[in-house]
């Protein structure tokens, strides 16, 4: 699978990322002058698809994101610089359908379901009826959040 940095890569109007002006299929990492890697996505046809990591300049994990078409899709976790998570969170099509922060200590203090949210339960079922016969065209089958 082809590697590049981030800084080679454009982004169209569309937030299609190109290299060498075709879409990139790959793995972009942004490397600090040390050469330590930063952040590292998976892209697949110009569009993130799959795993990006994000660490702090110590080495330790920042963030986890599934993408699918540019979107999260799937889990995301984010941690402090001790390695404590601060934020959980799944998503379908880039909606929200959960979300936990937590204080320094570890106490929860948000919670977030769709279900709260009439908005963004119809922004869900519009965002499936684009986005999953899209899928199925390209892959044969549909996606399920929380795959990745």
């Amino acid at each position: 699978m082809p590697e590049v940095n981030f800084d080679d890569l454009d982004a169209d109007a569309n937030q299609c990322y190109l290299y060498g002006n075709q879409p990139f299929t790959g793995v972009a990492r942004d490397r600090l002058p040390s050469g330590a890697v930063v952040v590292e996505t998976q892209f697949v046809d110009g569009a993130k698809q799959g795993a990006s990591t994000e660490w702090f300049p110590t080495g330790q994990v920042r963030q986890v994101c599934n993408y699918m078409l540019n979107m999260p899709h799937g889990k995301l976790i984010e941690y402090d610089s001790d390695g404590n998570t601060v934020l959980e969170a799944e998503f379908e099509y880039g909606v929200c359908l959960w979300r936990r922060r937590y204080a320094p200590g570890g106490a929860m203090i948000e919670e977030y379901s769709i279900q709260s949210s009439p908005t963004a339960l119809e922004a869900l079922a519009m965002a499936r009826r684009t986005f999953v016969p899209r899928i199925v065209q390209q892959t044969g089958k549909p996606s399920n959040s929380g795959s990745g």
